[in-house]
């Protein structure tokens, strides 16, 4: 299995690739703003990088992931990146000297009619994009009316055909239980955790050798089609005994 790169070897990666493309200050300067609106640090690099995929074409090196991941499903815009963010906020040196940039202070208000209006309600989601998710997810647990709980099978293969549906667009009438909802809350933190529920639990939803050649003689034999025509003669009967009572 291949190692996991690190975030710092991504980091590096990205950095070259922007510096290359001569975009690594306007990636920067992304950055800064969002973390001047109130954005965690730890994910304000790895949202900044979405306006700046790859120019070649290929893969962007992170994409966001649990509480972040639907920025890219809601927040960006119709061409993939968010809104413009405005410039960074200036002030004028105590001697009267060079304009320098504060990154200490929030950006003065914009005049009205900015085409960069977009920002400020796109920043705010973005700040509020942890706490959002977290309530989405406490609603649905709400929402579930008892603890019910489906066989082990139906909850591993629940849990794989939703790792990647949003909590909004989940449909609580198929969710097996509180348990497992907080087990698909756990899958959609991260990478990491999908992938270590492929290794240990997906192996569980392939039948074993013994499973597969049974069903394999009871399709042969013509069971199944025998169950079939059983089924429709037993109701041909019903019908006969319904017209003749």
């Amino acid at each position: 299995m291949a190692k996991r790169e690190t975030k710092a070897s991504i980091k590096a990666r990205l950095s070259a690739r922007l510096h290359d493309e001569g975009r690594y200050q306007s990636y920067l300067d992304l950055r800064e703003q969002l973390k001047r609106e109130g954005m965690n640090p730890s994910h304000a690099w790895i949202v900044a990088l979405q306006s700046f995929p790859p120019m070649d074409g290929s893969s962007i090196e992170i994409l966001p992931e649990g509480p972040l991941a639907a920025l890219v499903r809601d927040l960006h815009t119709t061409n993939g990146k968010p809104p413009e963010p405005p410039p960074a906020p200036k002030f004028q040196g105590a001697n009267g000297g060079a304009v320098l940039t504060d990154f200490r202070s929030k950006t003065p208000p914009k005049p009205e009619g900015d085409p960069r209006d977009g920002w400020d309600d796109y920043s705010e989601k973005v700040r509020l994009a942890p706490e959002t998710w977290v309530n989405k997810w406490g609603e649905l647990a709400a929402s579930v009316k008892d603890n019910r709980v489906g066989g082990e099978l139906e909850i591993l293969r629940w849990l794989y055909n939703n790792a990647g549906t949003p909590p909004d667009m989940l449909t609580m009438e198929e969710v097996p239980g509180l348990g497992a909802l907080r087990h698909l809350k756990h899958l959609q933190m991260s990478d990491v955790n999908y992938a270590e529920y492929l290794k240990t639990n997906w192996p569980k939803l392939i039948p074993d050798k013994k499973t597969l050649e049974y069903e394999a003689r009871y399709k042969d034999d013509g069971r199944e089609e025998l169950t079939l025509i059983e089924e429709f003669e037993a109701a041909l009967e019903a019908e006969e005994s319904d017209e003749q009572s």
